[in-house]
């Protein structure tokens, strides 16, 4: 047996069945070996895989060699995730390996996010949390106490929580979602590596589509020999195909159509669902806004689909997911790219950067399926980016799928050995991303909070309620369904079921419509003695809403209940 650690510990997960009817997967293997080196040596680690090749299970692996060994020089596992999604899933999954080994425990990771506080101040051997969260942490403003910095109560514990930050490994899963905005997420992520390496503390950049423009960007701004840079792309051209590659190689994945199709209105989007899905027995549409999805499903729900997109509680959401492998049909937004462990024989998503469209065709013909049948469609507002994503991305994807002229193997990044009709992906990511500029820049008022010791939190707090957030370009904001409890703790424990999370700007925007519908909005209000007042909205001025947003003295907008369809055949929040 190897004296690595990390390899020691994935061979006896595996063969205790921990990931279930698996065989140690060589490319695993091969990162641990140099994730291990990365971690003795203090350097960063940029793991660079397809998706379904199991990267994300890496994070469990060294939790358990580091407790089982206590050698690697760490003292906890920080698994930071940009959905809060995808937080529910690893749990889950982590679950399920353990009933599998017949471990008969509390499932040890802990959870920390908007709903759950398991470890407030990162101290625990494992935990899992959103970017958002370990952002605030990291600068200055601990969650659990922000209510306090808020009201200048206390400065809060902040150094706490920073020091578990220093003493772990820091694993940013689907980090491509962070780094590919552009926006002020993507500044804080690149400033916090850049302080991490300064001060050698070990971190893991995972993602399946990390453009060669970013990747080279990325080890300019940390050094490149400073930097360990685990690629499946370097493996398989020094090792030669591996189980992984040739599983994928055998797989028929075909295209419904050979280029994009164009639809002009949902009628014909039905009509293309229709047809497309009829010789398939699971079936996933993708499209790029709530308003389509529901759309989509209301024209369907002759087929009984599934739908699943940011607007239904986590309560819901689970229950929706439970039910995934047993639909025929699912609609579903991008909430389905990332940490859905479900495969599907066909895949029809509306165009958007090719990195989601990487990420989409990932839970095509997953694991030991052999054949998937793919599609893209796309009208106008596709074009234009659905005001949601970047219409010059949108473009170039569109052109390098209208002139490549292979067909796409949309699980591997290339295919090495010339075989057969397909080519990888990469060279369209890389096409797309080719042009992107300011890919290396770092916030400087980032770095301060970060490195400078007589910034304290109270400051960090001033800043932000003049930026808004760190980690996107508007404030996250609760809107509560139906009538909340008086009691704090009775409220924090309802959110699962009655919360649903937006921008500031767009809850907004839906209770102004909500209003002029009649209903009643108002808001519910933080009080002394952990006591939650529900008060009439009176259309109070969004800047001042925002701001007391901000300081928790507004803790939430509330909505009537019958604005909300729950259950799992349920729309979510109506329009």
């Amino acid at each position: 047996m190897s004296s690595n650690v990390l390899l020691k510990t994935y061979v006896e997960l595996v063969e205790s069945g921990f990931f279930g009817n698996r065989e140690p997967r060589e490319f695993i293997k091969y990162a641990l070996n140099l994730i291990e080196k990365g971690i003795k040596e203090r350097h960063g680690i940029l793991l660079l895989a397809p998706p379904g090749i199991g990267k994300s299970s890496i994070p469990s692996i060294i939790a358990f060699a580091n407790q089982e060994y206590y050698r690697l020089g760490i003292l906890r596992v920080l698994h930071i995730l940009p959905l809060r999604s995808i937080i529910s899933d690893v749990y889950r999954r982590f679950g399920f390996g353990l009933e599998r080994i017949g471990a008969n425990v509390i499932n040890p990771i802990c959870r920390q996010y908007s709903l759950i506080h398991e470890s407030p101040f990162l101290q625990s051997l494992y935990t899992v949390l959103t970017f958002d969260m370990y952002v605030y942490n990291f600068f200055k403003l601990p969650i659990e106490e922000l209510w306090k910095i808020e009201r200048e109560l206390s400065y809060g514990h902040y150094e706490l929580p920073r020091s578990g930050i220093y003493s772990a490994l820091n694993f940013f899963d689907e980090s491509h979602l962070m780094l590919e905005s552009l926006d002020i997420g993507a500044a804080a992520l690149r400033t916090i590596l850049y302080h991490l390496q300064r001060t050698e503390t070990t971190y893991v950049l995972s993602t399946a589509t990390l453009s060669e423009n970013i990747e080279k960007s990325l080890e300019k701004l940390l050094g490149e020999d400073k930097v360990v840079t685990v690629n499946y792309i370097t493996f398989i051209k020094e090792k030669g195909p591996d189980d992984f590659y040739e599983n994928e190689m055998e797989k028929k994945i075909v295209p419904y159509s050979k280029k994009p199709v164009k639809v002009e209105n949902i009628s014909k989007l039905v009509s293309l669902v229709e047809e497309f899905s009829s010789n398939h027995s699971k079936f996933l549409l993708v499209v790029n806004t709530v308003e389509r999805a529901v759309k989509a499903y209301k024209a369907l729900i002759s087929k009984k689909p599934l739908l699943l997109h940011s607007r239904f509680t986590l309560k819901d959401r689970v229950a929706k997911l439970k039910l995934l492998g047993e639909s025929k049909i699912t609609v579903s937004t991008q909430v389905i790219e990332a940490g859905v462990d479900e495969s599907f024989d066909a895949v029809l998503t509306e165009l958007a950067p090719i990195s989601n469209l990487i990420q989409r065709f990932g839970r095509l013909a997953r694991g030991d399926v052999e054949y998937g049948e793919w599609g893209i469609f796309f009208d106008n507002e596709s074009l234009q980016g659905n005001g949601i994503y970047d219409p010059k991305l949108v473009h170039r994807t569109l052109n390098e799928l209208l002139n490549v002229e292979k067909e796409i193997h949309w699980h591997l990044p290339v295919i090495i050995d010339g075989r057969g009709k397909y080519c990888g992906y990469l060279k369209l990511l890389d096409n797309v991303w080719s042009v992107a500029k300011d890919l290396v820049s770092i916030d400087q008022s980032f770095l301060f909070i970060l490195e400078t010791f007589f910034i304290s939190s109270k400051d960090v707090m001033k800043y932000l309620e003049r930026l808004g957030s760190f980690v996107r370009e508007d404030v996250l904001c609760t809107l509560y369904i139906g009538e909340p409890p008086e009691d704090y703790w009775k409220y924090v424990e309802s959110l699962d079921s009655r919360a649903i999370f937006m921008g500031f700007s767009e809850a907004i925007s839906y209770a102004r419509k909500v209003l002029e519908k009649g209903f009643e909005v108002r808001l519910a209000k933080y009080v002394k003695e952990d006591r939650v007042e529900v008060e009439s909205w009176n259309k109070m001025p969004s800047k001042e809403l925002k701001q007391k947003m901000l300081r928790r003295e507004i803790l939430a907008i509330v909505i009537p209940s019958e604005l909300y369809d729950g259950g799992v055949y349920g729309v979510g929040l109506k329009r």
